[in-house]
């Protein structure tokens, strides 16, 4: 019984941490957004805000990183990818190679 009680436990405070690491996004998901997509149509697509948005100069000019990080908390693999935007539009999308699935 004691030995239920702490996978149980161990699986819990996984799927925990996996929430707080992490946004969980497919590739999939990620395929769909297009260069000229708002950022709100950004997050509407991924189904979350990004993990972390990181603002940056590029040709004078204000860009941001929307940054998705995504952790297994089970299996400990991760996956990440970001979108470069510029006034509020996607100006560079990652390539995902067709072999990374969901």
């Amino acid at each position: 019984m004691k030995k239920i009680f702490l996978i149980i436990m161990i699986l819990i405070a996984s799927f925990i941490l996996n929430g707080c690491a992490s946004r969980n996004f497919s590739f999939n998901d990620a395929r769909t957004v297009q260069i000229g997509d708002s950022k709100d149509i950004v997050i509407q697509k991924m189904g979350s805000k990004p993990y972390f948005i990181q603002s940056e100069q590029m040709d004078g000019k204000n860009i941001v990183k929307y940054i998705y990080v995504s952790v297994n908390g089970l299996t400990g693999a991760s996956k990440s990818l970001s979108f470069i935007l510029k006034d509020n539009k996607v100006i560079e999308i990652p390539h995902i190679p067709d072999e990374f699935q969901d």
